[in-house]
């Protein structure tokens, strides 16, 4: 079974959520069930649901618990907090997915994670997530108790969570398709095509190697300066160019003669 507490989301755009989600029959949506979320109150949850193991989700920890002033930088009240929270986590075989904000620094990972150092000691695994823009996949980093792991990129709308892959293969993919869109059948340098496909050049070359030795693109020149390789689209079979044509025309022309 999954529990969610809601102490974060507006009940309209909850609703919505709601609507929009394939909601299993074992799942079961607490909002706001009071006003500040005590320890006990979850473990009477718990134990109402009558399940051996389950998932646990607080969102937010802030909107649940309340904490006043500083209470949250600190190890005696939040750090406390957490780990009574993963102590009734490890008595109930339950896993809980504590919600928790960022702070508003440009880093990245537990880097980014707002409040006392006991936010990255106590938990098992800590999920970090950053969309900087909504029309775009998201990254989600995963650190802690586990094996290390590569940044993966997740694209979340209202109606769908999607796993595209970790964050160097959806970027080597976005790379080659921009790539391959500007591409020509006449051979241009790599600079060029990374002018046009607006990406930098050091990784235009390398995405055009793997994507000449994945028979991808077609290739010329020497590759020196000077006499540059000149990258193109592939020509398929019977479909021959202006110049390979007129070249032929030649040919036949010469031998008449």
């Amino acid at each position: 079974p999954t529990v969610y507490l809601n102490h974060e989301m507006p009940d309209d755009y909850l609703q919505l959520l709601i609507r929009s989600a394939e909601v299993p029959a074992n799942a079961f949506i607490f909002n706001r069930p009071e006003p500040i979320l005590r320890l006990e109150t979850i473990e009477g949850i718990i134990s109402k649901v009558g399940s051996s193991k389950g998932l646990l989700v607080i969102d937010s920890f802030r909107g649940a618990f309340k904490l006043t002033g500083k209470a949250e930088n600190l190890a005696g009240e939040a750090g406390v907090l957490l780990r009574r929270l993963q102590d009734l986590a490890i008595a109930k075989s339950w896993f809980v997915l504590l919600v928790h904000h960022g702070n508003r620094s440009s880093t990245e990972g537990t880097d980014s994670i707002s409040g006392t150092g006991d936010w990255i000691a106590a938990p098992d695994v800590i999920l970090t997530w950053s969309r900087p823009r909504a029309t775009e996949p998201g990254t989600l980093y995963l650190e802690g108790r586990i094996p290390p792991s590569d940044p993966l990129a997740v694209k979340v709308t209202v109606e769908e969570c999607a796993f595209l892959g970790t964050v160097k293969e959806t970027k080597e993919a976005s790379d080659k398709e921009a790539i391959d869109t500007v591409l020509t059948e006449e051979g241009q340098s790599a600079d060029a095509i990374a002018l046009a496909a607006g990406l930098p050049p050091g990784t235009v070359r390398v995405r055009l190697e793997t994507m000449f030795k994945d028979r991808l693109v077609e290739r010329s020149g020497g590759g020196k300066r000077g006499y540059p390789h000149l990258w193109s689209k592939i020509i398929p079979q019977g479909n021959s160019s202006l110049a390979a044509e007129t070249k032929s025309a030649e040919v036949r022309w010469t031998s008449e003669l």
